[in-house]
């Protein structure tokens, strides 16, 4: 996690190499066909809630609440959800079963998810701000600190959602905050070079 990212009074118990955290990608050749939209000019929203807490009836919930904020959404559609949920909303919704997150972010301007700390990282890697509502396990805490680091707003349930996302879209200090972090993970060290200094003979300090 980044500084950013961690609890201000939080202080390692052993030495710390920092890594860069990276959004999951695969070759450019086994990339995915995502699918398009029929204009082009409404801004992206990512809608994923990762592969724990994908399930039909809290995705359709998300789903109706985002595009109702009049954005196209890109929506994942986890590992165990074999047909999209019916929607409507003002939004155009389009779905994909998996593709890498690298992938997935590459038009979008916000991310509405759950809060899991790799679509969390992921999508700050790239410099795009965030909407969390936290569904379970550590997300709560993963979406406090994001917002805490002005690169996240936080919600309750779907039901807020609309109102959130026609915010953040809105929010300049966000995008300049996610930015800002974006180029704080840019300059850690890469996993390669994480790994050649923890293979290196040489004692460190």
């Amino acid at each position: 996690m980044p500084a950013a990212l961690q609890a201000p009074d939080w202080v390692s118990p052993a030495p710390v190499l920092r890594v860069q955290p990276r959004a999951h990608r695969r070759p450019a050749a086994t990339e995915v066909d995502l699918p398009r939209f029929t204009d082009p000019g409404k801004p992206t929203v990512l809608l994923t809630l990762g592969t724990v807490f994908t399930e039909g009836p809290t995705l359709a919930a998300f789903v109706e609440t985002v595009a109702d904020a009049d954005v196209n959404v890109l929506a994942t559609l986890g590992m165990a959800i074999p047909q999209p949920p019916e929607i409507t909303s003002r939004g155009e919704v389009r779905y994909v079963s998996f593709a890498p997150l690298d992938q997935l972010l590459t038009d979008a301007r916000l991310v509405v998810a759950a809060g899991g700390s790799g679509t969390v990282l992921g999508a700050l890697s790239r410099g795009v701000p965030l909407v969390l509502c936290p569904q379970g396990a550590d997300q709560a805490i993963t979406a406090a600190r994001a917002a805490a680091a002005g690169v996240a707003s936080v919600v309750g349930s779907p039901d807020e959602l609309t109102g959130a996302v026609t915010r953040a879209l809105q929010d300049q200090d966000l995008r300049t905050r996610a930015a800002e972090l974006a180029a704080d993970i840019a300059s850690t060290p890469t996993p390669a070079d994480v790994i050649a200094a923890l293979t290196d003979p040489a004692p460190r300090a």
